[in-house]
């Protein structure tokens, strides 16, 4: 019996108790509206303040974020004594296409004249194939310069690809977009890019893969590229930069003096020239 008395009498102790803690919290949240109320009135906590400080403080920090990119991009381009006008970088890519009065002085690369380039390159370009055969790589032109024209027709049949995979619109022009530059937009059409593999890779794979940096022939490019002015455009670790997937077949022309330095510092073109947009 009193066992069970002692029960009850604990059971209301605390119902008791858990009613005060209530009670006590309730008065706290009702001190805490009569402060904030107070504040208000008194001009101390205006809610349109609070919003204009918001709003400063975002746009400050997207301020700083363009600050600090502006002086990036000015810190690679001083350091690298970069002429923006120089022919040899000339930057084509989504963010900067090629004026649509662009043209180029084209020289044929192949008896057929199926592949052309600038024809202040073409040389250099032949020079690095001859040396690669002394070497026993046996390295093969896939693709070279093309028109506004032509890049449209790949960009088309790379996006109705998609599109018959059941992709929408927007989701299959920007998967087409990962390897196929939109018209006006790739460096093809500068005469400087060279889509660049080996004769017997290509023909065993009839396309382009990353399967390519397997290969004899990438590991020859790798090695001596740069000595006759061609960089790896697209590297594996700067897909982020140049907004295209890892391409080990994509080369482009910028000279000697600018490959070296971009292979030597670990740069893709973007960083090099300080326009990282």
């Amino acid at each position: 019996m009193g066992m069970k008395m002692r029960q009850q009498r604990e059971k209301i102790t605390k119902r008791m108790r858990n009613r005060m803690t209530i009670v006590f919290y309730l008065l706290v949240v009702l001190l805490f509206v009569f402060l904030c109320r107070g504040l208000l009135n008194d001009h101390m906590l205006d809610p349109y303040q609070l919003c204009a400080v918001s709003a400063s403080v975002s746009s400050a920090s997207s301020a700083d974020s363009n600050t600090v990119q502006a002086a990036e991009e000015e810190h690679l381009h001083k350091a690298n004594d970069v002429d923006l006008n120089d022919w040899k970088l000339i930057l084509s890519n989504k963010t900067h296409p090629l004026d649509e009065n662009f043209e180029v002085d084209l020289t044929p690369l192949d008896k057929d004249e199926t592949q052309f380039a600038d024809s202040r390159c073409a040389d250099k370009l032949l020079a690095m194939v001859k040396a690669a055969k002394k070497d026993g790589i046996e390295l093969y032109i896939a693709s070279s310069y093309r028109s506004v024209k032509r890049q449209k027709v790949l960009f088309e049949e790379e996006f109705e690809a998609y599109k018959s995979r059941g992709f929408s619109d927007e989701d299959a022009y920007e998967a087409a977009a990962v390897y196929q530059a939109p018209p006006g937009t790739s460096e093809h059409g500068t005469g400087l890019a060279f889509d660049i593999v080996d004769g017997d890779w290509f023909s065993e794979h009839n396309n382009l893969n990353e399967k390519f940096e397997k290969t004899e022939a990438f590991a020859w490019l790798s090695q001596h590229a740069a000595d006759y002015g061609l960089i790896l455009r697209y590297p594996k670790d700067k897909v982020e930069i140049t907004k295209y997937g890892y391409e080990p077949w994509h080369y482009r022309y910028v000279g000697e003096e600018h490959a070296k330095k971009i292979k030597e510092q670990g740069l893709c073109l973007e960083e090099y020239l300080g326009i990282l947009d």
